[in-house]
């Protein structure tokens, strides 16, 4: 078990890599959640940065089934808050509650038709659904993504995948 801990934490910290966000491996859990409650000033990147980099402490100590928990207490706190959906969501997802994670990115996307990077809440809705087999409504999500930010290239690799699945392309002949 501790194995497969450490290897979804290091899937979650390369990602969390990959996506622009730094684990700062000095601040403790207090400091990341007091600059969470405190920062009402930031912007959702730098808020979504925060959440994410308590999703890798958690995620580190194991205490992510937690975090489910908060995140449905916030969110009856805050219902019209997006992020929460898309944070809770995403923990869903790592645990291979699709169908959670699903309803939560749908509900993101309600929430958020506004929002400049509502490409990556397709995205992830996509990655759920494929993730489940629902290969055409992934690749709905990953071109909806492309569509709204054509240089996501994840949407585009993703997509492929989807459709390399369902078998779905032609060859033709030279």
């Amino acid at each position: 078990m501790k194995k497969k801990i450490e290897g979804i934490l290091g899937i979650i910290v390369a990602g969390l890599g990959l996506l622009g966000f730094t684990i700062f491996e000095s601040r403790s859990l207090e400091g990341i959640i007091k600059d969470i409650a405190s920062n009402n000033n930031q912007t959702q990147q730098e808020y979504i940065a925060d959440e994410n980099e308590l999703y890798a402490y958690r995620a580190e100590s194991g205490d992510l089934k937690n975090m489910v928990q908060e995140y449905t207490k916030a969110i009856e706190r805050e219902p019209e808050n997006s992020d929460l959906y898309i944070l809770r969501g995403n923990i869903y997802s790592h645990f291979g509650q699709y169908e959670k994670a699903i309803e939560d990115y749908s509900k993101a996307i309600d929430l958020s038709q506004n929002m400049e990077d509502i490409y990556v809440i397709y995205y992830n809705r996509g990655y759920a659904y494929d993730s489940k087999g629902e290969y055409d409504k992934a690749i709905e999500d990953f071109t909806k993504a492309i569509d709204i930010n054509p240089e996501y290239i994840k949407a585009y690799n993703n997509r492929g995948f989807s459709y390399r699945s369902i078998r779905s392309w032609t060859v033709k002949s030279f």
